[in-house]
């Protein structure tokens, strides 16, 4: 009877595991994310053009080994990371079940079920932070006097969060500071592991470390920039990218999360090392909670897929006399997350991917193959790529798919690759500054798109102003726009004209100018105390911009707070492609002149009643 059992489990734990296993899809195409995922993988076939320098994109240097291209090694190495991922979820899983409460069959049997219900629905880059949380509570419950595994667990921990760092940068900050909490447990509570969890944790992630700065970013300068970006990146998605959805959703994330306190709380006198246990997962509640509903759309997967398989893992190591009690919380939880109407990815059955396993070679040819008709809508006019030549060139705002169809081969990446992700003044800035380097791009292929209802126009100032000032029209058609680099650089010098207190419930009367020239706003919009809170905890609120033209026009856009600190031409706004055409060549269209403008907020006690607006006007200083 217990071989039986025992062989149960293993199918039941291989089940469990192979969805940790990715199937590697062509990841190649059309649009904003496919855009993005062709950059990260091409930018590791060019070795010019160096991460923290050159590209800060929140997706590292090592982004392409969960969204893996056939470019160079990139989809071997991608493959062999997917296998290697597997293979430790499959040692950990196995060593929790047969390690601990052992006698908890139908409690690991139901784990098992929910967690290939659920996982099978889990997003490739996720799976890898997950392993952390594994990783995490496994240490936490081992005997402190089984050293062989405490080292191995932990070289094993230091060493993905390495690997995950610098595959994205959010959730490296989130898998690191998870191996601190448990280093901060230990000093507390376990002394005798610390010493070896410590030793081995930071031996196993400083080596791969020191390699990846010296391949990928060459200097200590070039990672700090890389990092510094990144953050700016995490701060300004709550404000940039939020979306709000539907309240029944928030509302059921709000009951699981009330849930996972109250487990906490029964717990904390029931059993304290349970309860620190379920508390070192709180990074990854508070994470997955953030990652869901700071864009509540998609993204909200990530939460209810994630919470019924961290709280069911804890079930390896709760006690007999509470496991009735655990039991309910876990059951309670899986049901109020399997409401949520997942959507099914018909391609990622259990076993496709061990069938491209087998069968790789084959499988990297067929993605060769299928490339060039996946770009073909992408293809230039012959005169379009006769005037491109091998010249340098960037593609605004996002759709690098040109670069692969017409074979650029002096692609250069913009500093943020999608312009869409200028979520903050900094990051506008450093957008712009490649503009006005010595090595500018020759060229700049231009659509004029925007996401969540945003204008292009007005969520990247700085660049635009860079833009306009050294770039004129070379070639045009309905949809884009060639832009060349002016023979002269210059850069733009404001002179401050007067300073405006405004509010929400007024609107802002655009002042005339002279001869039509350009007038140029600095808007002061800060969040309240409240604001910062709810921000932190949950998410920003949109701000919105709503602008009345001369011609009795209105329209609304949502804008980002902190790149409008930037001077920004706010007399005339552009809408599409053939109206930011007569921008660029200075026509001043009076169709797109500003009469008045005026903030709305989502939410009054968001952001503080008064706006500072500091009108200005623009010289030019040759570089």
């Amino acid at each position: 009877m217990q071989n039986k059992k025992t062989i149960f489990l293993w199918v039941l734990i291989l089940l469990f595991s192979l969805n940790f296993l990715a199937v590697m899809e062509s990841y190649e195409g059309i649009g904003l994310d496919l855009s993005w995922v062709w950059g990260i993988n091409r930018l590791n076939t060019l070795p010019q053009d160096l991460y923290g320098r050159d590209v800060v994109f929140t997706y590292g240097p090592l982004g392409f080994l969960i969204k893996a291209q056939a470019y160079g090694a990139n989809f071997f190495l991608g493959m062999f990371f997917n296998i290697l991922k597997w293979l430790v979820m499959t040692y950990l899983v196995a060593f929790n079940t047969f390690k601990f409460n052992k006698e908890f069959y139908l409690g690991k049997i139901i784990f098992f079920l929910t967690g290939i219900f659920f996982l099978y629905q889990l997003p490739d880059d996720w799976s890898c932070a997950l392993s952390i949380a594994l990783l995490a509570l496994t240490l936490w419950f081992l005997d402190p006097k089984n050293e062989v595994n405490v080292k191995i667990l932990s070289s094993l921990m230091g060493f993905f969060s390495c690997i995950i760092l610098f595959i994205k940068f959010n959730s490296g900050i989130l898998t690191i500071s998870t191996g601190i909490l448990l280093a901060l447990l230990f000093l507390i509570y376990e002394k005798k592991h610390l010493k070896n969890y410590a030793l081995s944790y930071l031996l196993s992630f400083s080596i791969p470390f020191f390699i990846i700065l010296a391949m990928y970013f060459k200097t200590l300068s070039n990672l700090i920039n890389w990092i510094h970006s990144s953050m700016s990146i995490a701060q300004g998605f709550s404000s940039a990218m939020s979306t709000i959805g539907p309240i029944g959703f928030t509302l059921l994330a709000f009951i699981v999360i009330t849930l996972y306190l109250y487990l906490l709380c029964e717990f904390f006198a029931r059993d304290f090392k349970f309860f620190l246990g379920t508390l070192l997962l709180a990074p990854f509640v508070f994470f997955s909670f953030k990652h869901g509903f700071v864009r509540q759309d998609g993204h909200m997967l990530y939460f209810f897929l994630t919470i019924p398989f961290l709280v069911g893992f804890l079930s390896f190591y709760v006690k007999k006399i509470d496991y009735k009690l655990f039991l309910k919380f876990f059951i309670a939880i899986s049901i109020c997350c399997a409401i949520y109407p997942f959507t099914h990815n018909e391609k990622k059955h259990l076993f496709t991917s061990i069938n491209q396993i087998l069968g790789a070679n084959k499988l990297y040819k067929s993605l060769l193959v299928e490339r060039q008709g996946i770009y073909s809508p992408r293809i230039l006019p012959e005169n379009w790529r006769a005037t491109i030549k091998d010249s340098t060139i960037q593609i605004l705002p996002w759709e690098l798919s040109y670069a692969e169809a017409n074979n650029f081969v002096n692609w250069q990446p913009n500093p943020v690759l999608q312009l869409y992700s200028a979520y903050t003044k900094y990051l506008d800035e450093l957008s712009a500054n490649s503009f006005i380097k010595a090595t500018a791009p020759e060229f700049i292929l231009l659509e004029f798109k925007a996401i969540d209802k945003r204008n292009m126009f007005l969520d990247n100032p700085a660049t635009w102003n860079n833009v306009l000032s050294n770039y004129s029209i070379k070639l045009k058609d309905n949809d884009k726009l060639l832009l060349k680099k002016n023979p002269k650089i210059v850069k733009k010098e404001f002179k401050a004209v007067s300073v405006q207190k405004a509010d929400f419930k007024t609107e802002i009367t655009i002042p005339k100018t002279t001869n039509d020239e350009y007038l140029y706003a600095q808007f002061e919009i800060k969040p309240s105390f409240l604001g910062k809170i709810v921000t932190f905890f949950f998410r920003d609120y949109p701000l919105y911009i709503e602008i009345t033209y001369k011609n009795g026009n209105k329209v609304l856009y949502k804008v980002i707070p902190d790149t409008l600190k930037t001077p920004t031409i706010i007399n005339y706004i552009p809408n599409d492609i053939e109206e930011f055409e007569q921008i660029i060549e200075h026509k001043n269209p009076k169709e797109i002149e500003v009469q008045k403008i005026k903030f709305l907020r989502m939410l009054k006690w968001v952001y503080k009643d008064e706006i500072i607006v500091r009108w200005s006007h623009s010289t030019l200083q040759k570089k």
